[in-house]
């Protein structure tokens, strides 16, 4: 099964399928979702519109005092020269 959205955001469902794919007696049964990489800062999970750590999207960008700001907490986010 393909989802098309972050499981954690409804645990219910979620485990509904999975309860669902017990009760047939599946031999092999799996779930895959979606895992997505930030370019900027390297978050990883699902990114939606925009990132939920730096806020990037690709139609607006980042906005460089975020940047700054997330980089003393990460520092591994590289902020570009300009």
């Amino acid at each position: 099964m393909e989802l098309n959205g972050d499981p954690s955001k409804n645990v219910k469902a979620f485990m509904d399928i999975v309860k669902y794919a017990e009760s047939k007696d599946m031999g092999y049964f799996s779930i895959n979702h979606a895992v997505d990489r930030c370019p900027v800062c390297n978050y990883v999970g699902v990114i939606d519109d925009a990132c939920p750590r730096c806020g990037f999207s690709e139609e607006t960008g980042v906005d460089l005092e975020k940047l700054k700001e997330l980089q003393k907490y990460y520092p591994d986010i590289t902020i570009p020269k300009i």
